[in-house]
């Protein structure tokens, strides 16, 4: 019912069939366990602070989700639907990607001092979505494949905030949207593309430090710092 909460703090399957009926003030509580999405579902007001999403179902999600911990994995997507948002915490653990395709249609903060994608991993900022990091770092565990950081055309990603000097990404970081560096620093430490643009902000800075392929169409605008260790 419309307000009422969810809570999975075991391992739980949601095979074809099942649903969850909620509205816009209800709310999934994850804590613990494993859920297994063997078929697409839908919720609002989502709070994940432990264990493991997983499964081929899609996940769409609405409302105001905060990912405090705990890792998404599996053939499936996880969708924040536009006009609703992600807050990626890491209160409780370094939230992580593996193997797993997260889509941002809405707002979504990265506030985790750190975040994993690994085993084919991707974080999509798709059309009319928009993320801002403000943690200290985007990687992978020693003795797995980095993922991808994907910025889409009609998307935006904005470096920003104080906690953390700047923001080291370790993974392929692809942009052919827009990308904001207005506080700080912006690492691109793994590799990647672009056809989108770069706008650095004065005293911002940005950093291709690995391979890196400027494609046509690429625009760097700068008030701020651009340093090339790796582009082509």
């Amino acid at each position: 019912a419309d307000g009422a909460t969810l809570t999975l703090a075991a391992d739980y399957s949601l095979m074809p069939g099942a649903s969850i009926v909620s509205g816009a003030a209800s709310s999934l509580v994850i804590n613990n366990g494993t859920l297994t999405l063997g078929t697409d579902i839908a919720a609002s007001n989502m709070t994940f602070s432990a264990g493991n999403i997983t499964g081929a179902g899609k996940l769409t999600l609405s409302g105001t989700t905060t990912w405090n911990g705990g890792a998404m994995s599996g053939a499936g997507s996880t969708h924040i639907n536009a006009g609703s948002s992600l807050n990626m915490a890491g209160v409780t653990g370094s939230p992580v990607i593996n193997g797993r395709t997260v889509e941002i249609a809405g707002t979504g903060t990265a506030d985790a001092g750190s975040m994993l994608l690994q085993n084919g991993g991707t974080l999509n900022v798709v059309p009319g979505g928009a993320l801002a990091l403000r943690g200290s770092q985007i990687s992978y565990s020693g003795g797995n494949v980095p993922g991808t950081l994907n910025v889409m055309g009609g998307a935006t990603l904005t470096r920003s905030g104080t906690n953390y000097a700047q923001t080291a990404v370790y993974i392929p970081f692809n942009n052919s949207g827009t990308v904001n560096v207005t506080q700080g620093g912006l690492q691109l430490n793994g590799g990647g593309s672009a056809s989108g643009s770069f706008n650095v902000a004065t005293g911002a800075t940005v950093a291709f430090n690995s391979d890196y392929t400027l494609a046509a169409g690429a625009l760097l605008a700068e008030a701020g710092t651009d340093s090339f260790a790796g582009s082509t």
